[in-house]
């Protein structure tokens, strides 16, 4: 199977896929091709075919409701921030510390990401502050209740040793609150929350308790500690129709749509969903619509 998130709109995506097929059939002579976006593929790992996959990865990020094994297109919207946002926010609030630490060069930032991995967490609850010309991201600070030992440390590869206070809260909260002043070259930059309630407020609401009651966290950005906490009091706190919100997060969830992937593949009837070699020599790139379900 191969893996693609469907985030853009209806044509650009069979656009993709005609040329896509193209390639795969014409150049690289493959005998069979089953095209399956990202988030199908990480609902399948949690053993449901309906449910809205949150995934936030790397390079991007998204929310892709699905019923019955169908992504509603129209209801995908994309998350303002990514887990490369959030590094090199981290590398900023690093440049801007006292004991100033510059990270700009390739391994340098590979350094910089193991430290968000390593330290950063999310605080289940946070208070805003005011602190004039203050580095954290949207001047937000955990409450004391719920970020107890603020003061962590990190030994660089040359020895240095380097302390982070609230830095390790602030980096990551940029996935629910957004700094207005940094957009991160983007035109709008919603929070999480926002954006989940986004995509499901353009679903019919007959949806919405299946919806709500099946929500998927992927990606390796979502393993940061206290991110599904935090996203679930937000999903609830914002839901008026007193819908259960049930968001599960998977352990290996990095790794879902790979899991999805073989789950799909080892079913019997996988072969069947396959567009063959000899159904493209007949109908060409229109073979697309045969069996892709994107």
């Amino acid at each position: 199977a191969c893996v693609h998130a469907c985030v853009r709109a209806c044509v650009r995506v069979y656009v993709w896929l005609h040329a896509y097929h193209q390639i795969m059939f014409e150049t690289f002579q493959v005998q069979s091709l089953h095209i399956v976006p990202q988030a199908k593929l990480a609902l399948y790992a949690s053993c449901r075919t309906t449910g809205v996959v949150v995934h936030v990865g790397h390079d991007d990020a998204h929310v892709v409701p699905v019923q019955d094994g169908h992504c509603l297109v129209a209801a995908v919207r994309q998350i303002g921030v990514t887990g490369r946002d959030l590094t090199e926010r981290l590398m900023e609030m690093l440049d801007a510390k006292p004991d100033r630490v510059h990270l700009t060069v390739r391994s340098e930032k590979a350094i910089a990401q193991r430290m968000k991995e390593t330290l950063c967490c999310l605080s289940l609850h946070c208070q805003p502050t005011r602190r004039g010309g203050s580095a954290f991201v949207d001047g937000y600070s955990p409450s004391a209740t719920s970020a107890p030992g603020l003061l962590k440390h990190y030994q660089l590869p040359d020895g240095r040793r380097v302390s982070l206070g609230r830095e390790v809260y602030n980096c990551p909260e940029s996935l629910f609150r957004p700094s207005p002043k940094n957009t991160y070259g983007r035109q709008q930059c919603s929070g999480i929350v926002e954006t989940f309630n986004d995509s499901i407020g353009h679903t019919v609401p007959e949806l919405h308790p299946a919806f709500y009651g099946n929500i998927i966290l992927s990606g390796g950005t979502t393993l940061l500690p206290g991110l599904p906490e935090r996203f679930r009091n937000g999903v609830a706190s914002a839901t008026v129709s007193g819908f259960a919100v049930n968001v599960m997060a998977p352990e290996d969830r990095i790794y879902s749509p790979w899991v999805g992937g073989s789950i799909l593949a080892s079913l019997s009837t996988f072969r069947a969903m396959c567009t063959s070699l000899s159904m493209y020599d007949e109908y060409g790139p229109s073979a697309v619509h045969v069996n892709c379900t994107v």
